[in-house]
């Protein structure tokens, strides 16, 4: 059995986000799992920010064409490369965000099957029609599963043909959809056109897929222990850690000194400080 697992993310050209995939990676380091990579695709201006090491593979791959027009496609449009196809070694992929980071709970990760962690996208019932209506013009089967995240787990052909898919159906969302009308959040809303995308392609592709809300994207301001959750995701908030606070420069001046690396939100600030000499 292939126990090689990949943390796979797309790193578009902007400091911030730079930033935020090198805490993932201090993470990586952090709880030293030397059977876990983490594969960066992005743009050879930003992979060459990052030092070569065996477990940090960079992919360089151009922005997907629409991506001035909707950012968030690179991250899933990075599996529908010819690239994508060196995945294929791994025995496990995580497809996710940079603004994530691992625990030493990661060690012991074994999904099993497909799953995902949590979205929160789909918040009345326009939505729910609206992407169910969408599923149905492409003769695509919709199981019912709702609000599906950015974050999911499985094969490397799983996690490929979901993305595939899911890519393009965001192409039609931004370039048909809402071309002219772009929605209004938090109801159905261009802005997260890949979350209706991707949950569109894991319904159609997968009975029983499951979610993982109890150990996929828990939130980065959360006291509760790091070690019983693998991975963490920054959700928008204004309570530490908070990325935006990062991206405001209210850590500026802050160190290690004094955090407690067993607390979910300690834990993610002291990986984004390291972040900055990585």
């Amino acid at each position: 059995m292939n126990e090689k697992k990949a943390v796979v993310v797309y790193v578009d050209d902007k400091p911030y986000l730079v930033h935020q995939a090198k805490a993932l990676w201090a993470s990586i380091q952090h709880i030293r799992c030397l059977n876990t990579d983490l594969v960066c695709f992005g743009p050879e201006q930003v992979l060459c920010q990052f030092l070569d090491h065996q477990n940090l593979i960079k992919i360089i791959q151009p922005t997907h064409r629409l991506s001035d027009l909707y950012g968030y496609i690179n991250s899933i449009a990075c599996f529908d490369k010819p690239e994508a196809s060196f995945l294929k070694n791994y025995g496990m992929i995580l497809k996710t965000d940079v603004d994530t980071f691992l625990t030493p709970s990661w060690l012991q990760y074994k999904p099993g099957s497909f799953c995902f962690g949590r979205g929160k996208y789909v918040h009345d019932e326009i939505t729910k029609k609206s992407i169910q209506e969408l599923a149905s013009n492409f003769k695509l089967l919709h199981r019912g599963v709702h609000n599906i995240g950015s974050t999911f787990a499985g094969s490397a052909d799983d996690v490929i043909k979901v993305c595939k898919l899911a890519t393009q159906l965001t192409e039609h969302l931004i370039e048909v959809t809402f071309l002219k009308n772009h929605g209004e959040w938090p109801s159905w809303f261009r802005g997260v056109s890949s979350m209706y995308a991707t949950e569109i392609a894991v319904n159609h592709f997968f009975e029983n897929a499951s979610s993982r809300f109890d150990l996929l994207d828990k939130n980065s301001d959360s006291k509760e222990d790091v070690n019983l959750f693998p991975h963490i995701h920054c959700w928008h908030t204004q309570n530490d850690y908070s990325k935006h606070k990062w991206i405001d420069g209210h850590y500026k001046n802050f160190s290690e000194d004094g955090l407690d690396l067993n607390i979910i939100k300690d834990y993610c600030l002291a990986m984004a400080i390291r972040a900055k000499f990585l």
